[in-house]
């Protein structure tokens, strides 16, 4: 949720003591449903590269090299 915070007050330009939830209202207000399932879905996927989020769902989520057996630049 921090980040969502952080992404609207760096969007509509508010300060830190600022309350945030206008804000949040005002942006989620002008997305469409479709446009607040991503937000979603990128926060999560998000949390879950992150270790954010609880094991259950970070064990379903799989990283490229995962999948690919490639080595990458960060592997």
């Amino acid at each position: 949720m921090s980040v969502q915070n952080f992404a609207a007050r760096i969007i509509s330009n508010t300060r830190k003591s600022d309350h945030v939830t206008p804000v949040l209202k005002e942006v989620y207000a002008g997305c469409q449903i479709n446009d607040n399932c991503i937000i979603v879905e990128v926060v999560l996927a998000f949390k879950c590269m992150t270790g954010q989020a609880p094991a259950y769902l970070s064990s379903l989520f799989l990283k490229r090299a995962e999948i690919s057996g490639r080595e990458t630049r960060n592997s």
